[in-house]
């Protein structure tokens, strides 16, 4: 029987105080999505996108901050329930939302959208890799994947402390397993950028199939 992921941090409302500080450069060494050294990699990899893919999924929103630094695209942002309502809303107030559980969601929901964003998400997951299978399942046009700690060996888990010191888990995906399930997904890897030791950003493309 496979074994049901556990409920991290994020399932914690208390975890919404602090990420709201945070969004709001609240905190010791926080600053706004656009003042991060690790910005320009995800603006580049957007502009390497057709500019007529403007309907953006952003799951694992967080704060909504992706709607704000970029203001051009159709957003739409997913999160937990407590996380839309409780730091979203709070700081991001003016965007579009979905309130959805990642382990329950129906993913064919994001099969509209020209670009699935996940920021420092799939990372955040136990079951890393089978959520970012279910999500090449559904095609999206573009799929990227930023800050994404990689290895060479097996995928793995380990815990890490997060927003107010609360234990959760790490996703760290193997570069084998990433290049089987683009292989079996049809799509392609047009782009990726080392934005820190082990940790990668990359810009997935669904192939185009040729009709006989």
């Amino acid at each position: 029987m496979k074994k049901s992921p556990q409920q991290t941090a994020w399932y914690n409302p208390k975890i919404a105080s602090d990420m709201v500080k945070g969004a709001l450069c609240q905190l010791e060494g926080w600053q706004k999505l656009e003042n991060s050294d690790h910005f320009p990699v995800l603006e580049a990899l957007l502009n390497m996108i057709p500019s007529d893919s403007k309907i953006l999924a952003d799951i694992g929103c967080g704060a909504g901050e992706i709607s704000r630094a970029f203001p051009n695209y159709d957003y739409t942002g997913f999160d937990l329930p407590h996380i839309i309502e409780e730091v979203a809303l709070k700081v991001n107030p003016d965007s579009r939302y979905k309130k959805i559980d990642i382990q329950e969601v129906n993913f064919d929901v994001f099969s509209s959208f020209n670009i699935a964003l996940c920021n420092s998400f799939i990372s955040e997951l136990e079951n890393g890799q089978d959520i970012l299978n279910s999500l090449f399942d559904a095609s999206p046009d573009y799929i990227i994947l930023h800050r994404q700690e990689i290895t060479k060996t097996g995928t793995y888990s380990k815990n890490y402390k997060t927003y107010g010191s609360l234990t959760t888990l790490k996703c760290i995906l193997s570069e084998d397993s990433i290049k089987k399930s683009l292989d079996f997904y049809g799509f392609s890897c047009p782009q990726a950028f080392r934005v820190g030791p082990d940790l990668y950003s990359f810009l997935f493309k669904k192939n185009e199939t040729t009709q006989s």
